[in-house]
């Protein structure tokens, strides 16, 4: 939920919210590719996959998430 600097954790698609975390509202979270909203399923794939963007004062990151395994990078912009 960028636009109120938290994001939330559940079990399932709409099952109880487990984590809610708010976030400095200096970080910028934005869409790429990607949606904000993706899953890590029980075996640690993600049912999508792309990139979407963090900014944080004058520095950009994107962050990708692969197809396959849950595996992901991060790289300054």
């Amino acid at each position: 939920m960028p636009e109120s600097n938290y994001y939330y954790v559940r079990t399932r698609f709409n099952g109880p919210v487990l984590v809610e975390r708010t976030y400095s509202p200096e970080i910028k979270v934005r869409e790429g590719s990607l949606k904000l909203y993706f899953q890590f399923m029980a075996d640690g794939n993600t049912n999508k996959f792309g990139s979407f963007f963090i900014e944080i004062g004058n520095r950009r990151y994107r962050m990708t998430l692969l197809i396959g395994r849950g595996r992901f990078y991060v790289v300054e912009e």
